[in-house]
């Protein structure tokens, strides 16, 4: 089945945390190193309730990729610019559906008419990142707070700044 992407509604709330837990537990060995402190604090806002909340902000935007008729992807950007979940199931990854939610969530930067966008990305997904972004534009390292990968990106013909840093 191909992947689509589309806007997250509140029934998708509950799949969509499953989604989010799965990911950081299955993909971001690299980040918590099954360290069940990190893990805990990591998970403890991924709730069905919470996942509701954001889905129904009016201060942002989320979508969920859809594979079949399951979602297996979850992606958020806040009105600020800052793209702040860009999680998938292991079943997707390396499928393209990372790419088409970050895709979406840029085009909605664009529509709020946005300047920029920028991100704070895990270990484990800072080379999705890399990859997407040195696809968009130019690249430059360093800024304050540690190593960094900045890329300019083309949005609806709008040039939007992105950032890269690892926490």
């Amino acid at each position: 089945m191909s992947i689509t992407v589309r806007p997250a509604s509140e029934a998708d709330a509950v799949t969509a945390c499953d989604v989010l837990r799965r990911s950081i537990r299955e993909l971001c060995v690299a980040d918590h190193g099954h360290d069940e402190q990190v893990l805990s604090a990591w998970l403890a806002n991924k709730t069905p309730e919470n996942v509701r909340a954001w889905i129904t902000s009016a201060s942002s935007f989320s979508v969920v990729a859809v594979d079949g008729s399951e979602v297996r992807g979850f992606g958020l950007v806040q009105r600020d610019g800052e793209i702040q979940m860009c999680y998938l199931v292991p079943e997707v990854q390396y499928r393209g559906a990372g790419k088409l939610m970050l895709r979406a969530l840029e085009e909605q930067a664009a529509r709020w008419a946005l300047k920029g966008v920028f991100l704070t990305s895990s270990v484990t997904a800072r080379r999705f990142y890399e990859v997407r972004l040195r696809g968009a534009g130019g690249a430059r390292s360093g800024t304050r707070g540690g190593p960094a990968f900045w890329a300019t990106a083309l949005i609806r013909g709008r040039r939007v700044t992105v950032g890269v840093r690892s926490p």
